[in-house]
């Protein structure tokens, strides 16, 4: 059994990495809501926008840059549009 387990060890320890990455990207794209994708795309474009420069720094940089530039980009759209009217808010279909 020893002998068994200093062999197939290593190479257990390889198996993990691809397995994580599989299940981290099935995780990914449940969270995304793809059935919600045609509604995010018929939103303002500065909606879209900030939505799409999120999702490529999320895949091009870290996700902590993503985060920081997608609040702060989201911050400077949202003070641009102080000043127009609030749209009908509406209960999110669940």
């Amino acid at each position: 059994m020893l002998a068994i387990m200093m062999v197939a060890a290593p190479l257990a320890g390889h198996l993990a990495l691809p397995a994580l990455a599989a299940l981290l990207i099935l995780t990914a794209w449940y969270m995304s809501e793809p059935h919600k994708w045609r509604g995010y795309m018929s939103e303002r474009p500065s909606d879209r926008f900030l939505l799409l420069l999120t999702l490529v720094l999320t895949v091009m940089t870290d996700l902590t840059v993503a985060i920081g530039v997608g609040v702060a980009v989201g911050l400077a759209i949202r003070l641009r549009r102080r000043h127009d009217p609030p749209a009908d808010w509406h209960v999110p279909e669940r």
